[in-house]
């Protein structure tokens, strides 16, 4: 259950690993290299450089019914990677999940739908959210998104992450704060905190992590039931982006169907665009409203009337060379032809 600015405490259950424990073995696992002695003596031959990292939905506890951490391990890279691991890598994994089990571990959090903290107050001092990508904020809120905050004992904000509501599940990225991987941190407590999972998702918003709504590694972390995030690998958030402001009015421009540029290259939302341009008929270049010719009904900039209309011979009024009617050197518009 979420409700905002209620502060919740949790500690992890008991029997969990601790995140630095997770991370302390995540980083030895990240270390090893198949074309070690170690290695290489337990499976002869093997051309792996890398050894596979464990699952996103790895069960962080010391034992489960399928066997404590060490012995769990073993089987998962004999049966998905048919490898043997070295006595001594399992030893040293069994030691690290031993040495960070049950430490007691208790997380001060709340959800929050209001982002006015200053950079670095959760550790989130070089987010860009608070630089040149500001507006991404405006976007998570018009959006419903969430920022979950974490405090220490004394109350000071430590770590934080944006979580965005979805119908059956929650999205989490961008985290910041603690040591390791931060936004896997978050995840794990979130899920833990709802009493359900999580799992690594590729993240994007209109197809691009790096865009206004920047989404760091272009990775995030769906936290929701198992039978309901199993399938989900990859997420679009597909949310409209500020495009600027409106040189006219001041309006924030949403998306890239609302903007457009005068003849100064300055950006205009499309309701002032029209009301102070418009577009040559000919050339298709955009001029100002005062600098454009009205002729038969179309638009013409100075150089494209000049060349491609001429003044009826009997009243005057111009006319498109291609619908004047010529006689004795003389053209004439369609009322006077």
């Amino acid at each position: 259950m979420i409700e905002l600015n209620t502060r919740y405490t949790l500690t992890p259950p008991a029997g969990a690993i601790s995140f630095e424990g997770i991370r302390l073995i995540s980083s030895w696992i990240g270390q090893q290299r198949g074309t070690s002695p170690e290695w290489q003596a337990a499976n002869p031959g093997s051309e792996r450089l890398y050894i596979p990292r464990l699952p996103d939905d790895w069960q962080w506890v010391w034992e489960t019914s399928d066997g404590k951490l060490t012995t769990r391990v073993r089987k998962f890279y004999y049966k998905e990677y048919g490898l043997k691991c070295p006595p001594s890598f399992l030893t040293q994994v069994g030691n690290l999940g031993r040495d960070h089990t049950n430490d007691d571990t208790v997380y001060h959090f709340e959800f929050v739908n209001e982002f006015d903290w200053y950079p670095g107050d959760y550790g989130d001092s070089g987010s860009c959210y608070w630089g040149s990508n500001a507006e991404a904020r405006e976007i998570l809120a018009d959006n419903g998104a969430l920022a979950m905050l974490f405090y220490d004992n004394e109350n000071a904000g430590i770590a934080r992450a944006w979580v965005v509501p979805m119908d059956d599940y929650h999205i989490v990225f961008n985290g910041y704060g603690f040591a390791g991987h931060s936004t896997l941190i978050i995840a794990r407590v979130m899920s833990f905190h709802l009493n359900v999972t999580y799992k690594s998702i590729s993240l994007r918003n209109n197809g691009t992590s790096d865009g206004m709504l920047w989404i760091n590694g272009g990775s995030g972390y769906v936290v929701g039931q198992s039978d309901l995030i199993t399938g989900i690998r990859s997420y679009d958030f597909e949310w409209y982006t500020s495009m600027g402001s409106c040189n006219n009015c001041g309006d924030t421009i949403v998306g890239e169907d609302d903007l457009y540029h005068g003849p100064d290259d300055m950006p205009y939302c499309q309701y002032c665009f029209y009301e102070l341009f418009d577009y040559c008929s000919q050339c298709g270049g955009t001029h100002w409203l005062e600098d454009l010719r009205t002729v038969d009904d179309e638009y013409y900039c100075d150089w494209c009337c000049n060349r491609h209309c001429v003044p009826c011979s009997k009243c005057g009024e111009l006319v498109p060379t291609r619908r004047a009617t010529e006689r004795e050197g003389h053209h004439y518009c369609h009322e006077h032809s």
